[in-house]
């Protein structure tokens, strides 16, 4: 898990384009390219450990991809 920290003044937001298969991310502090990731449990594990504490991440998803029963990690909650 990542220990970084964002004060007020530094709120990282992450933009997240959902798809049935992909997760296309931009916003990571340490990546310089949006990338992406599978739309699996895995992939959205490895997306957790890398959001910095305190983050804003925004999803964009259509269909059936915006249902939170996709998205387990959401309920995890963030210190």
């Amino acid at each position: 898990m990542n220990t970084q920290s964002a004060s007020a003044s530094e709120v990282v937001h992450i933009g997240v384009d959902i798809c049935a298969d992909w997760l296309d991310i931009h916003g990571i502090p340490r990546k310089k390219k949006a990338f992406r990731l599978a739309n699996t449990t895995a992939g959205h594990r490895k997306l957790v450990a890398m959001l910095p504490s305190g983050v804003h991440v925004i999803l964009e998803a259509t269909a059936a991809t915006n249902r939170p029963s996709r998205w387990p990690c959401c309920a995890q909650a963030r210190p």
